[in-house]
């Protein structure tokens, strides 16, 4: 009997992208059926090689974040190693890319240039604060932008300090929105026979997440503010201490 095909049995992916948000949305993609080939550079390789913990010698972040890849090895920045992506990416469907605003074009590998070698490319750029907008070039991590969203604030217990989440789910939701973006463009190119960009960003994502605590500050001017394990809107809805002591 033959298994059911996933749904993007047949896509291929060239994942250029490191740490979190790229590469969970490559091993999203290879959940779905995709072919996802994971590009590390020559060096140290992804930064999440080196988190602990590990498991016979290998971080379980990086194993996490990188499920279903083969992978390979290119200096970027040498010419050769530009012509390597060019070759992949003319057969390829999808390209993921999270390097600094600029960084891509300089190696030779904008999202015009492989457009024009492969126009059925959907090319995919995650970035802290997308890549256009007065902020395009400033770079950006999780509890950054957990601040500068304003989700740190509200945050916490009453009257405490601003804290971070311990889940770091704007890299995460990033790259589910960013999968759900490639899924889309793929289906639209079948359509329209062609790829397009995404640009997928950690402050779209927190400002999304914000939902009806934004929406309340819009609408009413309802001013958010931390509380604990309670909830804006309904009661009771926090922790309580029950009989046993828990």
């Amino acid at each position: 009997m033959t298994p059911f095909p996933l749904a993007l049995d047949g896509i291929r992916v060239v994942d250029l992208s490191r740490v979190i948000a790229g590469p969970w949305c490559g091993a999203l993609l290879g959940d779905l059926g995709a072919e996802v080939i994971k590009v590390e550079d020559t060096g140290s390789g992804d930064e999440s090689r080196t988190w602990p913990p590990y498991k016979d010698g290998e971080a379980a972040a990086y194993l996490l974040f990188n499920r279903n890849k083969r992978g390979m090895t290119l200096d970027l920045k040498a010419p050769e190693g530009a012509e390597v992506v060019k070759t992949l990416v003319a057969r390829a469907d999808v390209l993921v890319e999270n390097f600094r605003t600029g960084t891509m074009e300089s190696f030779g590998l904008g999202y015009d240039t492989l457009a024009r070698i492969n126009p059925r490319l959907i090319y995919c750029s995650i970035s802290a604060f997308g890549r256009t907008g007065p902020r395009k070039d400033s770079p950006g991590y999780e509890a950054l932008l957990q601040a500068f969203s304003g989700i740190m604030s509200i945050t916490g217990e009453p009257d405490g300090p601003p804290v971070r989440s311990a889940v770091s789910f704007l890299d995460l939701t990033t790259g589910i929105l960013c999968t759900l973006g490639i899924c889309a463009a793929v289906l639209q190119r079948e359509r329209t026979g062609l790829g397009q960009r995404v640009d997928g960003s950690l402050l779209e994502t927190a400002v999304s997440l914000l939902a009806y605590h934004a929406e309340g500050y819009l609408l009413a001017g309802a001013v958010p503010r931390p509380l604990g394990s309670a909830h804006p809107s309904l009661s009771p809805y926090r922790n309580f201490r029950c009989q046993d002591g828990q």
